[in-house]
């Protein structure tokens, strides 16, 4: 049921994934919606429901004015930190950076319980999954990190919730962050794990497609799903993800 009362009835694209025609042609400007099963009709969608707190998003919206300016096909990062049932699972549901906000990473979306840790243009802040999966692709990649060493960067990252927007994409300063620096404030030392900053105009950074290079070379993060229809049009998880992402990268 919509906000204005009516009815929609979402018709099963069987063993493909729907697409949403009101919705913005591939391709074209705005947001694209497909839809699909994960766990029957060939599983179109299997894997998507198996994120886990810790676990990075990086994506692509066609035609958004970031892919004019930031490196690559890929360019946007966001933190996936669970529902609040799995934050209680992996005991962070009283720390300080998570307790204050329970209210909000409980109400931010009412029909949607997951969230992420995002930076857009209006700061950073906990946000429905819904948010990066309003995205003409997708990929998730995974810390090769335990529970408890995930479970503390969730919170590292949470610290960060509320902060302004970086535009001038500066690294050496944690008081505004841009979307992979989330990532990298949160992840960086953590169990060993270090992230190798590259300098572009004249700044160091860290892009969303350097994180997915470290994932397919197996560097403290694994690959786990990826949907880039211009590129192959099923979702794939596992071993099937890398040569779809090296491929979408221009075989980098």
């Amino acid at each position: 049921e919509t906000a204005n009362g009516k009815t929609v009835l979402w018709h099963s694209p069987g063993n493909l994934a729907g697409f949403l025609v009101s919705s913005a042609a591939p391709g074209a400007g705005g947001n694209a919606v497909f839809y699909g099963h994960h766990n029957i009709h060939g599983s179109v969608f299997r894997g998507l429901d198996r994120l886990q707190p810790g676990d990075v998003l990086i994506t692509r919206k066609e035609h958004a004015l970031t892919n004019y300016f930031l490196p690559g096909y890929w360019p946007h990062a966001a933190l996936y930190i669970g529902d609040c049932e799995q934050l209680q699972r992996i005991g962070i549901a009283d720390h300080p950076h998570v307790k204050p906000r329970w209210d909000r990473l409980r109400q931010c979306d009412l029909f949607e319980p997951r969230r992420v840790l995002e930076a857009l243009k209006d700061g950073v802040w906990i946000r429905s999954l819904a948010c990066p999966f309003e995205s003409d692709a997708l990929a998730v990649i995974r810390p090769r990190l335990a529970r408890a060493q995930i479970a503390e960067a969730i919170t590292r990252g949470l610290f960060h919730d509320g902060k302004p927007y970086d535009f001038d994409f500066d690294f050496t300063r944690s008081d505004r962050l841009v979307c992979t620096e989330v990532v990298y404030r949160s992840y960086e030392g953590i169990g060993g794990l270090a992230f190798e900053l590259t300098r572009r105009a004249g700044r160091m950074t860290l892009a969303a497609e350097d994180l997915l290079r470290m994932a397919i070379d197996r560097v403290y993060f694994d690959p786990m799903a990826v949907y880039a229809p211009s590129h192959a049009s099923d979702l794939l998880v596992g071993d099937a993800t890398g040569p779809v992402i090296r491929d979408s990268m221009g075989g980098a």
